[in-house]
């Protein structure tokens, strides 16, 4: 992974506030901070994204479990688990 420079500007309050963060010893600097703070704004949305596919599954009407449709869900998942099986 290749990194970039990213240069921000923050108001002295903000600035004060990373650095007190920092401070703190939950990070090895003010880079780090943020890029935790980023990292967690991923995860958020990921979760959130997530939590809307769960509910309109939840509101949706139900497939009726034949043989068929779970033999069709385990060829499915086998097709998924050998593709991150060939990714990694």
């Amino acid at each position: 992974m290749t990194s970039r420079t990213l240069s921000i500007a923050l108001p002295q309050a903000l600035e004060a506030y990373v650095e007190e963060r920092v401070a703190e010893g939950g990070y090895r600097s003010p880079e780090d901070y943020l890029r935790a703070l980023i990292r967690e704004d991923q995860e958020r949305r990921v979760r959130g994204a997530l939590e809307k596919l769960l509910l309109e599954g939840l509101e949706s009407e139900p497939e009726p479990v034949t043989p068929e449709y779970l033999a069709e869900l385990r060829r499915e998942a086998e097709e998924r688990i050998a593709r991150r099986r060939r990714k990694a």
